[in-house]
């Protein structure tokens, strides 16, 4: 088994079972689709996959069920603010999400109804990691990484009781 970013390298290829997701092979032919992968340089092994934007993308699409982990954005429209939630929350995964608007009240109600472990307002991916514990809800992972959390879950509390007879 091969460790890193599974975007690295050989799984960059026409036979990659997981990476590119964003493909019309692996289920998004229903999805507007600008461009695929390339090999960034002949001569130097490894790969670029040129960040892309999927329209039109309905929500049991791989794209938008699994995590990619590489600049794929994934667009999908919706009539009403409930409409919008229950789209995101369709999601097995829930690692990270965004919200995008100039309501603060729409904001907070997306980020207390979003079954995400990060949620951003108006951006998205930027946070000091060393305080902010990272780690996903439903199946993005049962670790955390970082912060409070992430400390407290990593210790072994050990209580020592003694009595001394005087």
């Amino acid at each position: 088994m091969r460790g890193g970013h599974f975007i690295d390298g050989e799984y960059l290829n026409e036979d990659a079972a997981r990476v590119p997701v964003a493909r019309p092979s692996n289920g998004v032919a229903s999805a507007s689709f600008p461009s695929g992968a390339a090999y960034a340089r002949a001569d130097v092994r490894g790969a670029y996959y040129q960040p892309t934007i999927l329209t039109d993308v309905e929500s049991n699409n791989r794209a938008v069920q699994e995590e990619i982990f590489g600049p794929i954005l994934t667009v999908q429209t919706f009539e009403a603010e409930d409409e919008a939630l229950a789209l995101a929350q369709h999601a097995e995964y829930g690692l990270a999400s965004s919200a995008h608007t100039a309501d603060l009240g729409r904001a907070l109600r997306f980020t207390r109804g979003i079954e995400a472990r990060t949620v951003w307002v108006n951006r998205y991916g930027r946070c000091d990691d060393s305080v902010i514990a990272t780690g996903g809800f439903k199946r993005s992972g049962i670790g955390k990484d970082f912060g409070r959390e992430a400390f407290e879950a990593n210790q072994r509390a050990k209580h020592v009781l003694i009595h001394v007879c005087t």
